[in-house]
């Protein structure tokens, strides 16, 4: 019997050694006061699994010489070849390092002999069984776990990782393995983990930021952590930063608690910002000069302002000038500037607060462009209404349209996300293709030419990718492949494609990324570009004059993917199976549209 199982929880980081770098740990049998959060991990011996969930609440108190982190926050531990035989119940468990630092040594380079340690703070306790036994750890390499027979504070048993790990690299396995006798049917254990790095003050007392949602405007970028609480950057002249003030931040900054609101779902357009709630209620702030907050005012807003809606949403998209969002109904709303029909209620009018728009289908997705919105409906077929001058809707004519209408897709696809740009737009089959139309005069329709296109056209891809996530700026989109490779096409004057120069590219090109990046979520604003790794991290890339990239300046342009400062990590996105309809092996995640939302079950409000 074999498998691969994630063992959950939050784990601790302690400073990994004495002097003589021999194993430290708390008194048994006592709380251990500098432990923030410990394991206990659970075997099923029938069913050869092993699971860890956290054993004790975190108390108040910082940890001096430390580092303060748990499972898919800072460290990543996975188990596989999990079984069960002869007595043994093994599992190899590899350590996955998901902080900016280097695991395993004092300078950032030299490693340190302790290495990284994961400490048995409590033995093997039988919890379930058919009669007496005692389960014992069992030697593997004479390397298991120092001083088993003497299980005191100054010396407990943990098996050692003696590599140094940096950012984003695992381990080679370690063989835990325990002696069994066939009465046990379930035992339990606790486990801490320990590790050396450079700057542990940076760690401990530096800000504490998980995103599971990124999203940029023209000239800001925020963030969700896993907690729901809301970070941003950037431009704040119209409070798009949704702080009490015009200040600029370049460095992701707190904005300040919303009374009884748990943010779920995030989009940044030009100069305002909108979230959902976890209960699917909206909120708004930053410039409203068309009302597109949706507080039927025209009243700037500098905090998150409850749009004038009872309606429960399950996705949102902030465009140039206005808003629109997607209901647990399958119904869409929209707010702000209208004259152009991106309202889609059938008149050129603004709105200050939510109307519906004109069309009876059942969508789960929508997103906004500067003046044209689109929608996607649970069947994957996309429709469109506002300008289309440059034959941005798609649907073959250059006509205005005031109400949705479908494109006019030749290939017959399903699509499964979609994203509108400046005055062009591009969307997602569930063959994980690329197709885009309208306006081409930088290609960024990335099918090699500067021809507009009234519908739908493949983007030239000479690397024959399936995609898994698209997005579109103003006069450029890119697009994350299944194995996490990021391509980018269009214009490039401020180095938003992330490959390292400020040419155009009429063709997908592969970002400049550091090596062994594996990006799992985009996000795309006007003229700047971010993405999450699969190692926790973010970087962003493109205009950052005004702090958008959160790299701490805002002294120019970056031409190639660089870390955002400030962050311990961002979210880790272990592997899981594809949702319906979706090419990815990684859950999709969100970023302008949020395609097949309303499919989960129970639903997820904003997790694609």
């Amino acid at each position: 019997m074999t498998k691969h199982v994630p063992i959950c929880g939050a784990l601790v980081f302690l400073a990994a050694c004495a002097h003589d770098y021999g194993p430290i740990g708390p008194a048994v049998d006592e709380a251990p006061t500098e432990v923030q959060a410990a394991l206990e991990c659970r075997v099923d011996v029938p069913r050869a699994s092993m699971v860890c969930i956290p054993e004790q609440p975190a108390p108040a108190a910082g940890v001096a010489g430390a580092i303060v982190g748990g499972q898919d926050e800072y460290i990543f531990l996975e188990s596989s070849n999990v079984e069960y035989a002869g007595g043994v119940f093994s599992a190899n468990v590899t350590v996955r390092n998901l902080i900016t630092q280097t695991l395993g040594t004092e300078d950032g380079l030299t490693p340190h002999p302790a290495g990284v340690r994961v400490f048995f703070h409590r033995l093997p306790t039988v919890t379930k069984s058919n009669g007496p036994g005692e389960v014992t750890l069992r030697e593997v390499g004479g390397q298991v776990a120092d001083g088993v027979a003497t299980f005191t504070s100054a010396n407990q048993p943990y098996y050692q990782y003696s590599q140094v790990l940096a950012p984003g690299k695992v381990s080679l396995p370690r063989t835990w393995q325990f002696e069994i006798p066939a009465t046990v049917e379930e035992f339990t254990f606790g486990v801490y983990v320990s590790a050396r790095v450079a700057n542990e003050k940076e760690i401990v007392d530096g800000l504490k930021f998980r995103a599971q949602t990124i999203a940029a405007g023209s000239n800001h970028t925020c963030a969700l952590n896993m907690t729901g609480q809301l970070y941003c950057w950037g431009r704040n002249n119209r409070g798009q930063l949704g702080s009490p003030d015009t200040t600029r931040r370049s460095t992701p900054t707190l904005v300040p608690d919303v009374a009884d609101t748990t943010f779920a779902v995030l989009s940044a357009g030009a100069e305002h910002t909108c979230a959902l709630t976890a209960a699917g209620k909206a909120y708004c702030w930053g410039r409203n000069g068309d009302g597109q907050v949706g507080d039927s005012t025209t009243i700037d807003r500098y905090s998150p302002t409850p749009i004038r809606s009872d309606s429960t949403f399950i996705a949102i998209s902030a465009g140039s000038d206005h808003t629109c969002g997607v209901t647990t109904a399958g119904r869409i709303y929209c707010w702000g500037l209208g004259y152009t029909g991106q309202l889609g209620h059938g008149l050129p009018a603004d709105r200050t607060y939510p109307v519906a728009v004109n069309d009876a289908s059942t969508f789960v997705a929508v997103t906004t462009g500067s003046r044209h919105t689109c929608g996607l409906t649970a069947t994957g077929k996309i429709y469109y209404w506002g300008s289309n001058e440059h034959y941005q809707l798609g649907d073959g004519t250059g006509t205005t349209r005031y109400t949705p209408v479908p494109i006019a897709d030749t290939s017959n696809s399903t699509f499964v996300a979609v994203s509108a740009g400046l005055e062009f737009t591009c969307g997602l089959t569930t063959t994980g293709k690329v197709y885009c139309w309208g306006r081409n005069q930088y290609s960024q329709l990335g099918d090699g030419t500067t021809d507009n296109a009234p519908t739908p056209v493949a983007i030239a891809d000479t690397s024959n990718s399936t995609f898994a996530l698209i997005g579109t700026g103003r006069l450029y989109a890119c697009a994350i492949t299944t194995t996490g490779k990021g391509y980018c096409w269009g214009y490039n004057g401020s180095g938003q494609l992330g490959d390292g120069t400020t040419q155009p590219r009429a063709l997908p090109t592969p970002l400049a990324a550091p090596a062994g990046i594996t990006f799992t979520s985009l996000a795309t604003g006007s003229s700047h570009a971010c993405g999450t790794t699969s190692t926790g991290m973010a970087y962003c890339w493109g205009g950052g004059s005004t702090g958008e990239l959160g790299n701490g300046s805002t002294s120019g342009n970056v031409y190639a993917p660089t870390q955002v400062v400030g962050v311990t990590n961002f979210a880790h996105l272990a592997p899981n199976p594809a949702a319906e309809g979706s090419p990815t092996p990684f859950p999709r995640r969100p970023f302008e549209a949020y395609a097949y939302a309303g499919k989960l079950a129970p639903p997820r409000t904003g997790n694609v």
